[in-house]
C-alpha cells in the first residue's frame, strides 16, 4: 500500500468509526469508499482492530 492510499484509508476509517461506531463500521464500506482492496487493508493493518488503532493514532496526531 502506498503512503497516499494508507492516508486515504485512515482518513476514511477515522470518519467511519466516528460516525458509525466500531461495531457498525465494516471493512466493506472502507473498501467501497476508498477503492483500496480488502487484501491491501488487511495486509497493512492486520484486522479491523489494527485499523481502528491506527485511525486513533492518526486522530491523535491531527489533534495535537
Amino acid at each position: 500500500m502506498h503512503d497516499h492510499e494508507r492516508e486515504l484509508v485512515l482518513d476514511c476509517a477515522m470518519e467511519s468509526f466516528w460516525r458509525r461506531g466500531y461495531v457498525n463500521t465494516k471493512i466493506d464500506s472502507i473498501v467501497s469508499d476508498t477503492g483500496v482492496n480488502r487484501y491491501a487493508i488487511y495486509k497493512a493493518f492486520s484486522n479491523k482492530d489494527g485499523l481502528f488503532r491506527a485511525a486513533l493514532t492518526r486522530y491523535d496526531e491531527r489533534i495535537t
